[in-house]
């Protein structure tokens, strides 16, 4: 078989050679990179005696460059999911390495800041990552390295966009009442604290009219947040459930308190 054809790439998986399209060749080898750098990543941390993993290793880099940010602008910048995030901050809390204050503009927000203890941890990090980047670069000169993280940062870019419109509305678009019990009772407790609760997002956004990825991109958050949220499958950050409601109401939408009767939204007019 021939090295190359038209529009196409020969790639070798498990040692069967496979004639793909050039954009799905190129995104089966930045999968099969990021796994192996990942994998080599956390070797290389072991080795160094540093006990963290490559995706709290990524949040005190992000954080040391980014002091102060709110967590939902910083799993944005991680492309990450708010719940994973919180999950990674929780631990690097309890370790004493970053620390969580109300935004003096919102004290509902939590900003993020590290403690003097991850400072010497973050150098040593920098430098692990640093070197095997450049063993990892090993044979491209610095065009061939800039075009490389373009087109990844567009790969990523792109992914991105898909993960804020790939969740059917059609598939949480139900009433109420059809909604689970679990999902029900954790309507309650939202609107028991004044917050917007998964009915009221669903009923909100099917009556504007809004899919799950327009609501997902004004409120600057991911698609797959807002369809978890719907479901009941997950328990948002206040400043989340504040960036959907203010985009809910700028569209039109009134929030009604629990009246006895369940949760409701009425449109203005």
């Amino acid at each position: 078989m021939p090295d190359r054809v038209p529009s196409n790439q020969v790639v070798q998986i498990d040692q069967a050679r496979v004639c793909l399209p050039g954009d799905v060749a190129l995104a089966l080898e930045g999968l099969a990179f990021a796994k192996s750098f990942h994998r080599q990543l956390s070797f290389e941390f072991e080795a160094a005696g540093l006990a963290v993993t490559p995706a709290e290793a990524r949040v005190l880099l992000t954080v040391a460059q980014n002091e102060g940010l709110r967590q939902t602008q910083l799993a944005q910048l991680l492309s990450c999911e708010a719940m994973t995030l919180v999950g990674v901050l929780d631990r690097l809390q309890a370790a004493g390495l970053v620390k969580r204050e109300p935004d003096e503009n919102d004290r509902r927000a939590k900003r993020v800041l590290l403690r003097p203890a991850a400072i010497p941890l973050v150098r040593r990090i920098k430098k692990v990552f640093t070197e095997l980047c450049v063993a990892t670069c090993n044979g491209l000169d610095d065009e061939a390295a800039k075009q490389s993280r373009d087109t990844l940062s567009r790969m990523r870019g792109n992914l991105a966009e898909l993960a804020a419109g790939a969740y059917p509305a059609s598939r949480i678009d139900q009433p109420a009442e059809e909604s689970s019990g679990h999902d029900r009772e954790g309507t309650v407790e939202h609107n028991q604290n004044g917050r917007l609760s998964p009915s009221q997002c669903r009923m909100a956004r099917a009556g504007l009219g809004l899919s799950v990825r327009e609501l997902a991109k004004q409120a600057k958050v991911s698609g797959l947040t807002v369809t978890r949220f719907e479901n009941g499958n997950v328990s948002c950050p206040d400043e989340v459930l504040d960036a959907l409601k203010q985009v809910l109401e700028s569209n039109g939408a009134e929030f009604i308190s629990e009246n006895g009767r369940g949760p409701a939204v009425r449109l203005r007019k």
